[in-house]
């Protein structure tokens, strides 16, 4: 019932009428006049337009209610769209009921009492993000190191020999071997060209020289803030005024070294880190990138 229409009770005398429902004031056409009273800005649904903390507002359709978006979360705390009840809420900083009973005056039901003009709403405080202490970069132990990379019983090993790699050549490259849960996992020792051992990544590979696809490889675990360097593996290895090969696997390094050595080999090992990795290569005389299959 519009106001300045009578309301006549069971004993014939005047009485305040009723709210209307939730549904008849969110679907009311006259919602979007009350948008209007918070966003000036507000021209055209579907228009993006400026409000007073925010630049990329915007009033749209949805069914038969009218709601509001702040694409940059900066005039409400989020980006969830909101109807005229919840906006109401917001600038009034009021519970429902209230926002309710704002709402109906608004759109003319009952005499609006209330104050329309919303509360301003203390600035809100930019919270400064401190950034993670950087981790200590920390080199494999040395023990460890030694055990592993010496260690030559995988099932890689056995399929390098068979292809008459050399144990020689398969200890320069540092390909090691270690047992955990029962399975023998290849281990290729990552050394940058200063000499510091760097990492370890283990694979597990069966006996034709395959790389077990339901086991991901793996590096060394980081300690408790503190984390292990990554490198070109074959680094180490680089001759000056030979031309390098990139690959990405180790295998194909390890392989391709012994069978091409007029060149210098190196694996990327994947995207990770790649651009500081490939740094190892400045100044060389020759970049080849090698595809593999």
């Amino acid at each position: 019932m519009r106001a300045g229409t009578s309301y006549m009770g069971v004993s014939g005398h005047k009485t305040t009428p009723p709210l209307p429902s939730v549904d008849d004031l969110l679907t009311d056409t006259g919602t979007l006049n009350v948008f209007r009273t918070y966003f000036p800005n507000f021209k055209k649904l579907k228009q993006v337009f400026k409000s007073t903390q925010s630049n990329r507002v915007n009033v749209y359709q949805h069914g038969n209610i009218y709601l509001v978006k702040d694409y940059a979360a900066k005039e409400f705390p989020d980006d969830k769209a909101r109807n005229v009840i919840q906006v109401i809420e917001h600038f009034h900083q009021c519970d429902f009921k209230t926002a309710l009973s704002i709402l109906a005056g608004e759109l003319g039901y009952v005499p609006n009492h209330s104050q329309t003009t919303p509360k301003p709403l203390a600035p809100r405080v930019k919270r400064t993000i401190k950034p993670e202490p950087e981790a200590t970069r920390v080199l494999v132990d040395a023990q460890h190191w030694e055990r592993t990379t010496t260690a030559q019983t995988s099932n890689f090993h056995a399929y390098a020999r068979s292809l008459g790699v050399s144990a020689e050549h398969l200890a320069k490259w540092l390909v090691g071997s270690e047992t955990k849960a029962d399975a023998v996992y290849t281990v290729f020792g990552l050394m940058n060209k200063a000499g510091e051992q760097v990492n370890l990544k283990h694979f597990k590979y069966n006996f034709k020289g395959k790389r077990d696809q339901k086991t991901n490889p793996f590096y060394l675990k980081n300690p408790k803030g503190k984390k292990y360097g990554q490198c070109l593996y074959g680094e180490h290895l680089l001759r000056d005024g030979v031309p390098v090969v990139v690959v990405e696997s180790e295998k194909t390094a390890v392989l391709a070294s012994f069978f091409y050595p007029q060149f210098d080999f190196v694996a990327t090992g994947g995207v990770t880190a790649l651009s500081s990795k490939i740094s190892a290569l400045a100044g060389r005389m020759m970049l080849i990138k090698l595809a593999e299959r």
